[in-house]
């Protein structure tokens, strides 16, 4: 699955894939949710564990990248990006509970942050998507922290598909 798309105009746009990731978090909690009498206790547990598991990696990226964006200040610097790194720091936010009911076999406590979460990555990646538009449209040569945080979003982005793939290649 490519991590990116053509944006109007000719360039690539960016997938942070971080939605995408909780969108699948979610419809997995509601199926272990739904389907919970077809599992035995020790099914039920590993799946939930696994939900967990897959949770806390995603807090850990989302929580990296926001981060990181504060420490360089980019985010200072338009009010997008402070915006945006507001609701990757509500997501990861939710993430914690989410993760925590997981871990603990209650997937039906888990789900409504889960969602919340979900929520705030889609209004993240949307104003990403916004300040991606606005740098290629843009001719001027003002728009330095711009590309510094899109950089800085890209190197994570990176880090975690070559983790993937290095877990991926590992399991064959």
């Amino acid at each position: 699955v490519s991590q990116s798309q053509r944006a109007p105009g000719g360039g690539e746009r960016r997938d942070m894939g971080w939605a995408r990731q909780q969108k699948q978090i979610v419809v997995a909690t509601f199926s272990l949710i739904r389907e919970r009498e077809d599992y035995s206790e020790e099914e039920l547990k590993e799946n939930s564990m696994t939900l967990a598991l897959l949770q806390q990696r995603l807090q850990t990226q989302v929580n990296t990248v926001a981060e990181r964006i504060r420490r360089r200040g980019t985010a200072m610097a338009d009010p997008r990006l402070q915006k945006m790194t507001d609701y990757l720091e509500a997501a990861a936010g939710y993430m914690q509970p989410a993760e925590e009911f997981l871990a603990e076999v209650e997937p039906s406590k888990a789900l409504p942050d889960e969602k919340s979460a979900l929520q705030n990555l889609l209004r993240s990646e949307a104003l990403f998507t916004e300040v991606e538009v606005a740098m290629s449209d843009s001719s001027s040569g003002g728009e330095g922290s711009l590309e510094d945080m899109v950089d800085l979003v890209d190197l994570e982005l990176d880090r975690t598909k070559n983790q993937y793939e290095t877990f991926q290649a590992g399991r064959r």
